[in-house]
């Protein structure tokens, strides 16, 4: 795993999503 055990779901929600969030408003799928 790359987080440890300290790491809330919506911490590791917020930093997987974040780029792929960006990506989609600027039209990349």
């Amino acid at each position: 795993h790359v987080f440890d055990d300290t790491c809330t779901n919506l911490s590791v929600y917020e930093r997987h999503t974040k780029d792929v969030i960006q990506a989609a408003v600027k039209g990349f799928n």
